[in-house]
């Protein structure tokens, strides 16, 4: 496998509070650095946080279903938030600035980054995720 010029590849997942980024919020986030052979790099704790919503008027707890954006294929039963997991998101999660530098501390601690390393985002639905981890860490933090 390449070497991705010393960047580390890393699977991203996260859950939302609903399917379209700058309307709805990431509620959690987990990235786990992975090897050349794509399994996990266990020598990287993986960064995992619950983040609490900020737009709550937006939450969408209807089945989505029923809104089905044409040209995509994502499985909608994802956006399902439950009331008990909301209750979790807003107790235990931390505020997204807050949920930001640590993601930021973690990087640079964890990843050892030198010279201009970034993380290369591997996730199976990347066109759906990139719109909410910018609109989460904002251009500057994301390039």
């Amino acid at each position: 496998m390449k070497h991705f010029n010393h960047h580390k590849l890393c699977s991203v997942a996260i859950r939302t509070t609903g399917p379209y980024a700058h309307y709805h919020d990431i509620c959690e986030i987990t990235v786990i650095a992975v090897d050349e052979q794509l399994k996990m790099d266990k020598t990287v704790l993986p960064f995992t946080m619950y983040i609490k919503p900020t737009r709550l008027e937006n939450i969408d707890y209807k089945e989505l279903n029923d809104y089905k954006i044409e040209d995509n294929n994502l499985d909608y039963r994802q956006f399902q938030l439950k009331k008990e997991a909301l209750k979790t998101y807003l107790t235990t999660g931390k505020e997204e600035s807050m949920a930001a530098e640590l993601f930021v501390k973690w990087f640079e601690e964890k990843l050892n980054p030198r010279f201009r390393r970034r993380i290369m985002p591997l996730a199976y639905d990347y066109a759906f995720t990139k719109a909410f981890l910018v609109d989460w860490l904002g251009n500057a933090t994301y390039d």
